[in-house]
């Protein structure tokens, strides 16, 4: 008996299809990246409200206790070592809504973007993908801007490191690396998890093909990956390997001096 017929790949989705996945893919990535800024907001958060009670306690006991200049200084010195802290945790704090605030504005007009900005942009929004699954490694050559729209670029390395992240099964690294290559920027996203077999690969860049359980992914974060790559003019390449890892490269065009 013959072989029953390979399945036919699936058809491109129009360009009306397209757009519309476009949109549906960045509210899913936006609604991740959401939920791990939340993560990492409510640490900060947490000290500086537990460190705003203690102020208040510490202001009470002084007030309390009359003039004593040896108890006020003492408590003085105390207070400015907390609104240390604070200032600490709010800049944290800052830098992480800022971050989210690029990532989340309406896609803008590609201009020169640092492509090295943009990946540590995506670091941050994943950090609490990555902080127990892997050590991020940056290895950068400073190639030069990009012509892309900045928010979009750093939500491609998102997609790209919160992939790394889930592929690790315990502990592992992520190695970030950034290079001229011509008239192109090149950069590199290369885990130790636990690569793909040739026929996850071949269908890698369909539209909802997901490895992933019900629930965690949508199957469209790489396909958005290539869609804007491939639309700035660049390409996105991957070499995996089951049980070595995976390296995604990406090649934009750099920006004119």
């Amino acid at each position: 008996m013959a072989p029953p017929d390979a399945p036919d790949p699936p058809a491109a989705p129009s360009p009306a299809d397209a757009d519309r996945l476009e949109a549906q893919a960045r509210l899913a990535s936006l609604g991740m990246i959401a939920a791990g800024v939340a993560h990492e907001l409510s640490n900060p958060l947490g000290y500086v409200q537990s460190n705003n009670q203690f102020l208040r306690t510490l202001v009470d006991e002084v007030l309390a206790g009359g003039c004593d200049p040896a108890k006020a200084r003492a408590a003085l010195e105390e207070a400015r070592g907390i609104l240390a802290e604070n200032a600490d945790g709010i800049r944290r704090m800052v830098g992480i809504t800022s971050e989210l605030r690029r990532v989340a504005r309406a896609p803008a007009e590609p201009k020169p973007c640092d492509l090295e900005e943009a990946i540590d942009r995506a670091v941050t929004l994943a950090h609490n993908a990555l902080k127990y699954k892997a050590t991020v490694v940056k290895e950068y050559g400073h190639p030069g801007e990009v012509m892309a729209d900045e928010g979009r670029l750093a939500q491609v390395f998102v997609n790209l490191l919160v992939n790394a992240a889930q592929a690790i099964p315990e502990r592992g690294e992520v190695r970030l690396g950034t290079s001229a290559d011509g008239g192109f920027a090149v950069a590199t996203c290369a885990d130790t998890g636990g690569g793909m077999a040739p026929d996850v690969l071949a269908r890698l860049w369909d539209p909802f093909f997901t490895t992933k359980p019900a629930g965690v992914g949508t199957g469209l974060g790489l396909w958005i990956v290539r869609r804007f790559v491939e639309g700035a003019g660049g390409r996105v390449e991957v070499q995996s390997e089951v049980g070595r890892g995976t390296t995604f490269s990406i090649r934009l065009p750099l920006a004119a001096p």
